[in-house]
């Protein structure tokens, strides 16, 4: 036998041998079926490039990264210490509004965000939603002006363009004035974020650090968009920092988005998960009453900010869309730019519509990410014949998400309703108890019906056999987006 022909049955025999291991180990993690079958099937069909994509994007290095941050993640324990009276609060705040007019599924639902991520709600606060890029970078530019103390970003894209540019000068310039400055974002989300920038940022004392750098941390980003000012204004929602939150860049001619200024004493809740999140990557203790100052009363909103990632025991975000799905009696108004719901997400959806609600879902009709648009469409029909009623965005990129209920309750937050956002991304959500917030969201939600075109049945029953193959396809690959 000719010494090539050994090699290459060498080759094959521990390729094949490693796809049986891979599947073998695949089956034995006990993920949800569709994942299982998606990997299976792309590691069966594209032997070199499925086992690749699997060693850098499938494979499961939660349980090793669970045991990594083990230690790390005791040090939220430390935070309580800064938020103990705060604990007291949340009591209190709960005993004062089970009196006060609230539905009780909604004490529930605080109960449970309480138990399933430590969220505590606070009543002291005051919100501005968000609609504009250009509204949220004037208002943060204003606010970073004005910082005295400390500023802390931590955002999922950081962008080097025309309105970074206005941004780094402001923060070099408090830097210089003795301001601590902290600005954390994603290894793959900031790739547009240039070295010489960061270079200068860090020559003027600016402390800069990119997340999920490591091959065991690549398929688990941190998707969250925050900041936090002296511990006094926090913002939060869907609005990384690049100029296209503004005006659409090259690729849309509008971006739809929501964010939320926030004042009052949930901005230390927001500071703690930043610090928290900032002490996992860097290892910098900023447990201190300077980073936690006595909040000021500033309003009388209702908050609760939940978050989930990788390293959650619960998955918060999703079970906040479930209990909020089915906990209401009127109707549900969803915006998100992705629309991959797992089985239960879905199932509650269609339930909802079944016992007669207004079910309304916007998603985006001018997509970035084509596989993920396509895959979304597999579930229209099913949702379609119980009643839901299914827009596309066709104005823009919506990238807004929010879900309003009932004109009491609603949340704004950094989670897409997908797969990823639910169990692999670091994400943030803040639930927003207050009736007027509500109206003004459900306002928003009708202004953007207006720029969409409704999807019917007869839309879906329309479609080709070569689309509907098409997005069958698309579907196969959502639980790995």
């Amino acid at each position: 036998m000719e010494l090539i022909t050994i090699i290459w049955l060498s080759t094959v025999i521990i390729v094949a041998l490693y796809i049986i291991s891979v599947i073998f180990y695949l089956l034995l993690d006990n993920r949800s079926p569709e994942t299982t079958i998606a990997w299976v099937m792309i590691i069966l069909t594209l032997p070199i490039i499925g086992l690749l994509a699997y060693l850098f994007l499938g494979k499961n290095w939660r349980r090793k990264t669970r045991k990594m941050l083990k230690e790390r993640r005791n040090t939220e324990n430390r935070i309580k210490t800064f938020l103990k009276g705060y604990k007291e609060l949340h009591e209190a705040t709960i005993k004062n509004i089970e009196g006060g007019g609230i539905h009780p599924q909604t004490i529930e639902l605080v109960n449970l965000l309480r138990r399933n991520s430590g969220a505590l709600i606070t009543a002291d606060n005051e919100v501005k939603i968000i609609q504009k890029g250009i509204e949220k970078f004037e208002l943060l530019m204003k606010d970073l002006e004005k910082a005295k103390k400390h500023i802390h970003l931590e955002y999922y894209i950081w962008k080097s363009d025309e309105l970074t540019k206005k941004i780094h000068e402001i923060l070099i310039r408090k830097a210089k004035e003795g301001v601590e400055v902290r600005l954390m974002y994603d290894a793959i989300g900031g790739k547009g974020f240039k070295n010489k920038d960061k270079k200068e940022l860090r020559k003027a004392g600016i402390k800069v650090r990119a997340s999920s750098t490591k091959l065991q941390t690549l398929n688990y980003r941190n998707h969250r968009k925050v900041a936090v000012i002296d511990g006094r204004i926090a913002y939060v929602g869907g609005m990384n920092v690049a100029k296209e939150y503004i005006d659409g860049g090259k690729k849309f001619k509008k971006w739809r988005d929501t964010h939320l200024r926030i004042t009052g004493s949930e901005v230390l809740t927001i500071q703690g998960i930043f610090i928290v999140s900032w002490y996992r990557l860097t290892n910098e203790e900023l447990f201190s009453n300077k980073y936690f100052p006595k909040p000021e009363i500033t309003g009388k909103t209702l908050l609760q900010t939940t978050t989930s990632g990788p390293d959650s025991k619960w998955e918060a975000v999703k079970q906040l869309y479930f209990s909020l799905i089915n906990s209401v009696d009127k109707y549900i108004y969803l915006e998100t730019p992705y629309f991959l719901p797992d089985e239960s997400i879905n199932m509650a959806l269609k339930t909802a519509a079944l016992r007669g609600l207004d079910v309304r879902i916007i998603i985006t009709g001018v997509p970035d990410y084509k596989v993920a648009y396509h895959a979304s469409k597999t579930f229209y029909k099913g949702l379609l014949e119980a009643g839901v009623r299914i827009y596309e965005y066709m104005e823009g990129f919506m990238h807004s998400k929010t879900l309003v209920l009932d004109d009491e309750i609603s949340t704004v937050g950094t989670a897409n309703l997908d797969p990823r956002s639910f169990t692999l991304n670091y994400e943030l959500n803040t639930l927003i108890i207050d009736k007027k917030k509500a109206l003004e969201l459900k306002k928003t939600f009708n202004e953007d019906l207006k720029g969409c075109k409704e999807i019917t049945l007869r839309n879906v029953e329309s479609w080709g056999i070569i689309s509907r193959i098409g997005h069958s396809i698309a579907r196969l690959f959502a639980p790995l987006l």
